[in-house]
Parts: structure tokens; sequence; C-alpha cells
């Protein structure tokens, strides 16, 4: 699923958004993903602690890559509005 998250990483603590699970759009197993607001580097082998704060939806299918655009802007929205709202 796709969840509003706090990531503390050695660059600092940031609010973020994380996909966990399946991405059936671009045909893909297993996989965690976190986008973290406002962090312009790869923390690729970096140790982070991921806290979430609420499920924003679950893994689903899309028709075309768009629609996975559309849909991924909609979650960074909508986390960025959880976050700044969650304690």
């Amino acid at each position: 699923g796709v969840y509003c998250v706090s990531v503390k990483t050695p660059a600092g603590d940031f609010g973020g958004v994380m996909h966990f699970g399946e991405r059936p759009a671009v045909h893909a197993p297993l996989s965690l993903e976190v986008h973290c607001f406002g962090l312009n580097k790869s923390l690729l082998g970096e140790n982070i602690e991921i806290e979430i704060k609420k499920r924003l939806r679950a893994v689903k299918e899309f028709s075309n890559m768009d629609e996975l655009k559309n849909a991924i802007e909609k979650d960074i929205n909508e986390a960025k509005i959880c976050f700044s709202a969650c304690p």
C-alpha cells in the first residue's frame, strides 16, 4: 500500500510517502520505496527509521502510466496534508 511516513535519516528528519508491495503498473515484484519531502539525495546504503503515520491506499493496478503518475501526485499531496496534521 501507500503510506504517509516520518523518516529519520543521517541527513535529518523528513515527512514522506512510502510504497510497500508489488508494482503491477511496471510488472515489478515486491518492493519498498520511500520519497522524503525536501531531500534531494539518495540514501541508498544508509540506515533510516520509518514511522508509518497513516495508510493512504492499497496497491492498485493502473491502465497506463499517466494514471499512475496522477495517483502518485495525489498520494504525495495527501501525505503532505497528513504529515502536517499528524503529531
